[in-house]
């Protein structure tokens, strides 16, 4: 009960959302108008995180997820979520949480992040450098990750393969029937698709989601994830490590950290890597080089 009335409230929670972003574009933050829609936001995610432990929504095939479901269609269609949604796309925001705790100070900075453009964002060094610059730990972007969920909570959307099945059959635990492969061929025709499931694969080894013991090396199981991948679809392997590689910049900084320390060669065969690295174009280059940077500060810190 408590969280059916926690998906509504964070529904009607939009309303006010964007009607703040779109007051922090016209107005200085020290306005009356900014502290009246900073202190509405700020009751509005109170009483909604006293319902829950934390507020969560998240993009999906172009559909807005609420607390890790997928509103119907008719919620859909709504004009504050279709605008909110549309901003998530704008900047490449797969998933926002807020957690207790969080204070009108950090409402005011995440506010001020959510109304830069896309390419404000890049000059100020991305979401994550612009969301510690205002200090503010009570709301995470892309922390939570989600892959084509339906209505079930199903990884793959429509499929009725769960998650449990389909993440043992990427790391090689468990096979998957002929039909269900069949399904699968259907969808991985998106080169996007790949490198979805391989940062959702790599996720389950990391938190030991499948019960593999852990170990420092996981290499050989990330270029396990990368040989099922190659078996799901008319894409050569080659094809499915330049579609990884290419989202390399936009992944979750656990996943990308993590990949990156692992023998690159065991992981996407050997020089592979380097050489698809020498013949990136300059921004998509520039882009990597400074999430590499952003991670190698936090690991020195």
């Amino acid at each position: 009960m408590a969280e059916k009335s926690a998906r509504k409230k964070a529904v009607d929670f939009l309303f006010v959302l964007n009607a703040a972003i779109t007051n922090i574009r016209l107005y200085p933050p020290t306005s009356a108008i900014i502290q009246s829609s900073v202190e509405r936001m700020f009751k509005a995610v109170t009483e909604t995180l006293e319902l829950v432990d934390s507020l969560e929504y998240a993009e999906s095939e172009k559909n807005l997820l609420v607390q890790s479901l997928p509103l119907p269609e008719k919620e859909q269609q709504k004009p504050q979520v279709a605008s909110f949604l549309a901003l998530l796309l704008d900047l490449g925001i797969r998933s926002l949480t807020f957690t207790r705790g969080i204070g009108t100070r950090e409402i005011i900075g995440f506010l001020q992040v959510l109304a830069k453009s896309p390419e404000e964002i890049d000059a100020g060094g991305g979401l994550q450098n612009l969301l510690k610059q205002f200090d503010i730990s009570h709301v995470q972007i892309d922390e939570k990750f989600y892959v084509g969920m339906d209505s079930d909570h199903r990884i793959m959307s429509g499929m009725g393969i769960n998650d449990e099945t389909f993440a043992r059959f990427l790391l090689g635990d468990q096979e998957i029937s002929e039909n269900d492969m069949e399904k699968i061929r259907d969808i991985a025709a998106d080169p996007k698709w790949f490198s979805t499931v391989f940062e959702y694969g790599v996720k389950q080894v990391l938190d030991g989601t499948t019960g593999q013991p852990k170990t420092r090396d996981m290499s050989e199981k990330f270029a396990g994830i990368i040989s099922a991948l190659d078996g799901m679809s008319d894409f050569n392997k080659r094809e499915i490590n330049e579609n990884i590689l290419n989202s390399m910049a936009e992944m979750d900084e656990k996943v990308l950290a993590s990949v990156l320390t692992q023998n690159l060669d065991a992981v996407f065969g050997e020089d592979f890597f380097v050489h698809f690295v020498e013949a990136l174009d300059p921004d998509r280059f520039q882009k990597l080089l400074s999430r590499v940077e952003e991670l190698a500060g936090q690991a020195s810190a």
